[in-house]
């Protein structure tokens, strides 16, 4: 089942929205400010998995792993896992954190392992 496994993807990260406020003092715009700053590493990938061309249904083992070129490159940081994902009409979303250091500016190339839970080897994308 896994060969006939096909993926599409779409990467939606948390962003920060800043707003019109008003403060009582300096010390709450800061502190405000410091928050509106301190944006984590994680983001939510979303994915839309397809067997045999037609959207599939269950529970997949997934992997993701930086890559700093499209083949033949090296990995960045460490393998995430997402084991008993469930996937819905085709769609699933995984909250990803490669912590810091990895997306810096240089591109880089995501590749994802999937197979349906505890099938076999990772079909990889």
């Amino acid at each position: 089942m896994a060969s006939r496994l096909r993926l599409i993807t779409t990467k939606r990260a948390y962003e920060s929205h800043l707003y019109q406020r008003s403060y009582r003092s300096r010390n709450d715009y800061l502190s405000d400010r410091q928050a509106d700053l301190a944006q984590g590493t994680a983001f939510s990938y979303q994915g839309w998995l397809l067997d045999n061309g037609n959207p599939t249904d269950g529970t997949y083992d997934l992997s993701f792993a930086v890559f700093d070129a499209s083949s033949g490159g090296n990995q960045v940081g460490a393998t995430l896992t997402s084991p008993g994902t469930l996937v819905n009409n085709g769609l699933f979303i995984a909250t990803l954190d490669f912590g810091t250091g990895i997306f810096t500016g240089a591109t880089r190339w995501l590749e994802i392992g999937v197979r349906p839970s505890g099938d076999g080897g990772l079909s990889r994308f």
